[in-house]
């Protein structure tokens, strides 16, 4: 192709469209589904701690599944307790197969019931620095247990609000436990104990479920492709990154020219370049008729050069030859 082609109209820095594009279909799907588990509520109860001088109300989990009870240190001092010996236990906890030693504090104390302090026990308790690191807060789950309760003319014994300070163990749990449990609801019963009834099982979720769903479909066929294409075309000619001067004038020069009649644009035939353009054009056609002639120049040196030398060779030859 010369340089004489006019490369306005044609793309610039466009990737030519594919022919191997094959027709796409996409299909995406989101769902987002929440659904909080249920419930569950331990043993808990609110007792009143007394020593000699001091009583504090405190939050204790009864727990059938140690064989010790222990008690917060903090609690320990606010109620003056003395150590009365020390103990040296072996911890098994839960996932771990080797036991851990350590040695505890061993104090003596009474647990009363609230509401009626002639309800008490004399039990012993280790002293440890944490008993749990979950909160076990229930208090938004206090109205609905009320609510289930006051059915069976049961009150709770727990208040749901604060940690627990003392575990007590099956030391002194089967002194605490007072009677059988009482059903109130499929999962969740009430159990009477030496300081109320305490509320225990599985509450189903509190708030509704929550789903929320996002579907996208996109589906790009010929039709689109055909789109596509006409717009590539129609935009043809809209960069103007890389316009010379010469290409703002042909454009100029073709708007001016360009006329609506009888339902469709007309312009007239751009013979006329610029002048730049034509210079270019000479510049072009000289250079290659230089290299045009160059091998003709060459070709004419080398037949005038063997018509020089043929005559000296054929005088040469005759002088060499005698009588």
């Amino acid at each position: 192709m010369s340089s004489s082609h006019i490369q306005l109209f044609c793309p610039k820095e466009r990737e030519p469209i594919s022919q191997s594009e094959q027709q796409e279909n996409e299909i995406v799907v989101v769902t987002s589904h929440s659904q909080c588990s249920n419930s569950t509520i331990l043993q808990t109860c609110n007792v009143l701690a007394s020593s000699e001088n001091k009583t504090l109300n405190i939050r204790i989990l009864l727990d059938s599944g140690s064989e010790r009870t222990f008690i917060l240190r903090e609690v320990a001092e606010a109620l003056n307790l003395e150590p009365i010996r020390k103990e040296r236990l072996l911890l098994y906890s839960f996932g771990k197969k080797n036991p851990e030693p350590s040695n505890f504090d061993l104090v003596q104390l009474q647990l009363k019931n609230p509401y009626n302090p002639n309800h008490r026990i004399p039990i012993e308790a280790l002293i440890t620095q944490h008993i749990s690191g979950a909160s076990l807060d229930s208090r938004f789950l206090v109205n609905k247990i009320k609510m289930l309760t006051e059915v069976g003319g049961l009150e709770p014994a727990d208040s749901g609000k604060g940690k627990i300070q003392l575990l007590l163990g099956m030391d002194f749990f089967c002194e605490v436990i007072r009677g059988a449990p009482v059903r109130i609801t499929k999962s969740l019963f009430a159990q009477k104990s030496l300081f109320g009834n305490i509320i225990c099982g599985a509450l189903p979720n509190m708030t509704s479920n929550k789903s929320s769903a996002c579907f996208r479909v996109s589906v790009e066929d010929d039709f689109n492709q055909h789109l596509r294409t006409l717009w590539e075309i129609e935009s043809i000619g809209c960069d103007t990154a890389q316009e010379t001067k010469h290409d703002s004038e042909f454009i100029k020069e073709f708007e001016n020219n360009l006329t609506f009649a009888d339902g469709r644009y007309e312009t007239k035939l751009l013979w006329n370049l610029p002048k730049t353009h034509l210079r270019q054009l000479a510049e072009f056609e000289k250079k290659k008729e230089e290299r045009q002639a160059r091998p003709l120049e060459n070709q004419r040196a080398e037949a005038l050069r063997q018509d020089l030398t043929e005559p000296m060779l054929e005088r040469e030859n005759s002088g060499k030859q005698g009588p």
